[in-house]
């Protein structure tokens, strides 16, 4: 029955959500993998550990611009909305961008994580 209620939601434009971010709203719709890896490319520096959801590992972020820069992508698919979002509040920031990532599963995020550190990982690593 979820399956049929988020199938139809998205046929019909009612999957998004609206977050307020320093007294201004912003719409989110599901975001593509375009808008995912940019966002994860300004979070890749934060390691995730064994989280196990979003909130776990939105506990990680202690650097509001960071976040902001991700909340961009997600919002706006560029940094575009950096400066403006990072004069919400910390809380906010992070509440929003956990919003963001519930549109999307949180085992295709973290696997998303992981690939992106992996590759970070081998194109950084001197060749014999």
């Amino acid at each position: 029955m979820n399956a049929a209620k988020v199938i139809s939601d998205s046929i019909v434009g009612k999957d998004f959500q609206t977050v307020i971010i320093n007294n201004d709203p912003y719409t989110i719709y599901p975001p593509t993998i375009h808008r995912i890896a940019g966002a994860i490319s300004c979070l890749s520096s934060v390691n995730v550990g064994d989280c196990k959801s979003f909130d776990d590992v939105f506990s990680f972020f202690k650097d509001i611009n960071m976040q902001a820069r991700a909340l961009s992508w997600m919002i706006s698919d560029d940094e575009s909305l950096t400066d403006k979002l990072n004069k919400g509040t910390f809380d906010d920031v992070s509440k929003a961008l956990s919003v963001a990532f519930s549109l999307v599963s949180t085992e295709v995020f973290l696997q998303a994580v992981n690939l992106t550190r992996n590759a970070i990982q081998l194109a950084a690593k001197e060749k014999l």
